[in-house]
């Protein structure tokens, strides 16, 4: 009876313990600007030249980190680790000309030559844009249309 008491607060404890260390792998934090990765802020300078960072996030899941910023004119945007684009949400706004591979934003402008882009998702080579007049396009990994949804 002893042994079984003992055993079941070793594995209490083991289980405390390995869910408080899998709970500091994954967390979402508020960061300062200054905490984020340089070509991040490097890009954010580039691009959407005269906004600041109103808010930023560390999203940190068991083995990836990426970030989430909210710049002064509500523009939504989300890097991986290493620093590049995942995610760019405009609203109402035209996402900057040097942002979208050339040739999906030709393909869009051959499309839809009075409309513009106000989101954009790049995750695992595929790009996905959405444009101001509802329209949705897919892009594979070679930037060739895959899709178009309304």
């Amino acid at each position: 009876m002893f042994k079984k008491i003992i055993l079941v607060i070793i594995s209490l404890a083991a289980a405390g313990t390995l869910g408080y260390f899998l709970s500091n792998l994954v967390h979402d934090k508020a960061t300062s600007p200054e905490s984020l990765p340089e070509n991040v802020l490097s890009f954010i300078t580039e691009h959407f030249q005269g906004e600041k960072i109103a808010f930023a996030k560390e999203d940190r899941d068991l083995l990836k980190i990426s970030y989430e910023i909210v710049l002064t004119d509500g523009t939504k945007l989300e890097f991986r680790r290493n620093g590049e684009w995942k995610e760019i949400n405009r609203h109402r706004n035209s996402i900057p000309d040097g942002i979208i591979p050339q040739a999906a934003a030709d393909k869009v402008n051959e499309l839809y030559p009075d409309s513009f882009i106000t989101k954009a998702e790049y995750d695992d080579g595929e790009l996905e844009l959405k444009l101001d007049n509802g329209f949705e396009l897919k892009f594979d990994k070679n930037f060739n249309l895959a899709g178009l949804d309304r």
